[in-house]
């Protein structure tokens, strides 16, 4: 029995999926929050070098950042910023 290649490609990879639902665990403002937060901490993850090429990702010419964000502020920013954005939409009134 042969399956769908979409089918194929998350039995390939879980951790793709797995990651998505960690992020994502209710449908509506908090989905999006959580998976901007998300996008943000992978983002940041990102400074410093690049492990295979040796080349600066968004240091900005800054010594200080070629070494990158350490874990614990990346892991603080992905809880603070969810909070960040429904305090923001609150004092904004969208959200009662």
């Amino acid at each position: 029995m042969r399956s769908s290649p979409s089918r194929r490609i998350f039995a390939r990879r879980p951790g793709a999926r797995q990651a998505r639902d960690s992020i994502r665990r209710e449908r509506g403002p908090a989905d999006r929050k959580g998976l901007l937060a998300g996008g943000l901490g992978l983002w940041l993850a990102t400074i410093g070098l690049d492990p295979v090429t040796g080349i600066q990702r968004y240091t900005f010419g800054q010594l200080f950042l070629c070494d990158g964000i350490g874990v614990v502020p990346v892991t603080i920013g992905f809880y603070a910023i969810p909070e960040l954005i429904g305090r923001i939409l609150v004092w904004l009134g969208f959200v009662a």
